[in-house]
């Protein structure tokens, strides 16, 4: 136990470096506290799925070329389904890298905001690979679901990606794989 507490600490001090200072982002109204390498910005949208708008929250940050970000979709599942939602937006984010076989969908447990080692399950992918663009790209993608009582689901989107000219260094690769575990293993949702 002294070895793994030593060994994340290590891990969270490496990732801490003057481009990537990680702060707690709370957000009451979307549901979450995160960990974010930069200060963030805030957004919402509304997009349509299916003929109906969903309401989109986005919080996200840029630190040392790569983007981080948070979206949260609030859905009514009389009108959306969450899980015909979800198999849409893994379908589309399967197709931004050139692959020549499907990736694997990972599972996940994220543990739930002031609720001690509670947890929620999650997926999502480890894609690393040329986009469409051209460009090489290590791009993570999580999901996260919770419901309430009322029929309300809030669906959160996690991401991470950095683009390179060519295919990184193992060096690069490690480093990009430290600071994208500390992005998400600091969310916790609600």
């Amino acid at each position: 136990m002294k070895k793994l507490s030593a060994l994340l600490i290590i891990s969270f001090l490496f990732a801490c470096t003057a481009t990537f200072n990680w702060r707690e982002i709370r957000s009451d109204e979307q549901g979450f506290s995160a960990l974010f390498p930069a200060k963030t910005t805030f957004e919402q949208k509304q997009f349509p799925f299916k003929d109906r708008p969903i309401d989109i929250s986005l919080e996200a940050s840029n630190a040392g070329d790569a983007v981080f970000a948070i979206s949260t979709l609030k859905l009514d599942e009389k009108n959306i389904s969450s899980d015909e939602l979800l198999a849409a937006m893994q379908n589309n984010a399967q197709k931004s890298i050139a692959n020549p076989t499907s990736p694997e969908l990972l599972k996940t447990n994220f543990t739930l905001a002031g609720e001690g080692n509670s947890k929620v399950g999650g997926e999502g992918y480890q894609l690393n690979g040329v986009s469409l663009d051209g460009l090489h790209r290590i791009y993570w993608v999580y999901w996260v679901k919770r419901s309430d009582s009322n029929q309300m689901t809030r669906l959160y989107q996690l991401t991470a990606i950095k683009s390179f000219k060519q295919k990184p260094t193992d060096k690069e690769s490690n480093e990009v794989t430290e600071q994208f575990s500390t992005f998400l293993g600091g969310f916790r949702p609600y």
